[in-house]
């Protein structure tokens, strides 16, 4: 009798194995054909418009809008829709007061900076290796850019589509075999999603603590509204202090030997200088606070078994070694080699 109820416990382990492995296989396949068709339209437009006259693209706005728009007006939205094709389950709903979504901030926060440093590590060692460095994609795609237009794309549309896609649809997905797994699978697919080395770092880092916070409340408006503020200190607010700061008049101050020359470059600088230190001491504060915080709450990141449990050691191999997954893993895996090689 026990040899016979063993057997039969070994045949339902296969058998949600199996079933397991084919739900993450069709999650992987949908979002490696939304990537192709985000791709394709972003590639199409550009086409497009060189085609009709390509002078139009030496325009940084224009050139922005016409990658931007495809993505969040077509591609994202087409993604979303393939995705829910996969059969997903309700996450029950609780509240988060605002004391716990600050705590939750200052977290989120360090959590961004600390790993960008490590994004930033990685890159600068692959350049050196490579003989040359590499540069931010964030930077650069911004630079030139009218800022409001700039905001409305990344403190705006990027934290609404991306959290729609990478939480709530993506986790809904993956929950039912258990919380740590569907929180995972949301992070790496948000990392891998940015295509490129630094960001896919904090992507994935922030992306776990996004997707606990979902897992844990079911409202996406908590995750979206930490998504538009750390983009908006990031992008929005530290490039704006940044400009405040006159570089050319800086760097001419540093070549400077005269004390009443310098004494009267530092003057006119003066005003962008103390901004640029207040905003970083600012960041030092919210980091210091958030990396406390982790340390101290790091007993409550705990993660609930799901319907389905995934044996240990079966995990990797059943998210992840499927012929869904292992497309979108190629397919972004090539678009991160092409940007530190392009």
């Amino acid at each position: 009798m026990i040899i016979i109820m063993e057997n039969i416990e070994n045949q339902n382990i296969t058998e949600n194995l199996k079933q397991a492995k084919k739900q993450f296989s069709k999650i992987g396949l949908m979002a490696f054909v939304g990537s192709l068709i985000i791709m394709g339209l972003q590639l199409g437009t550009a086409g497009i418009v060189k085609l009709i006259d390509e002078s139009i693209l030496d325009n940084m706005n224009v050139y922005f809008a016409l990658n931007m728009l495809p993505m969040y007006l077509i591609g994202m939205p087409i993604l979303i829709f393939l995705l829910t094709r996969v059969k997903g389950k309700k996450i029950e709903k609780h509240k988060m007061n605002v004391g716990h979504w600050f705590l939750a901030f200052f977290m989120c926060y360090a959590l961004l900076y600390v790993s960008n440093l490590i994004g930033q590590f990685i890159t600068t060692i692959i350049g050196l290796l490579k003989g040359n460095m590499i540069g931010n994609p964030i930077l650069e795609a911004t630079t030139g850019v009218n800022p409001w237009l700039s905001a409305f794309f990344i403190v705006i549309c990027a934290p609404i589509l991306e959290e729609i896609i990478f939480r709530k649809v993506l986790i809904e997905r993956a929950v039912k075999y258990g919380e740590g797994v569907a929180v995972f699978l949301s992070a790496f697919m948000f990392g891998m999603y940015h295509g490129n080395v630094n960001q896919l770092v904090y992507a994935f880092v922030l992306g776990l603590m996004f997707g606990f916070i979902y897992v844990k409340t079911g409202k996406l408006i908590y995750t979206i509204i930490l998504h538009m503020v750390i983009n908006f200190m990031g992008s929005v607010a530290g490039m704006f202090v940044l400009n405040l700061l006159d570089m050319e008049a800086y760097e001419q101050m540093m070549t400077m030997t005269d004390p009443a020359e310098m004494t009267a470059a530092l003057l006119k600088i003066m005003p962008g200088l103390m901004a640029l230190m207040g905003y970083l001491a600012v960041i030092l504060c919210i980091v210091i606070t958030g990396l406390i915080l982790l340390v101290v709450m790091r007993k409550k990141f705990v993660c609930r078994q799901g319907e389905v449990v995934i044996p240990k050691g079966k995990r990797f191999s059943t998210m992840m070694l499927n012929v869904g997954m292992i497309l979108f893993i190629i397919l972004w895996t090539i678009m991160i080699i092409y940007q530190l090689f392009a």
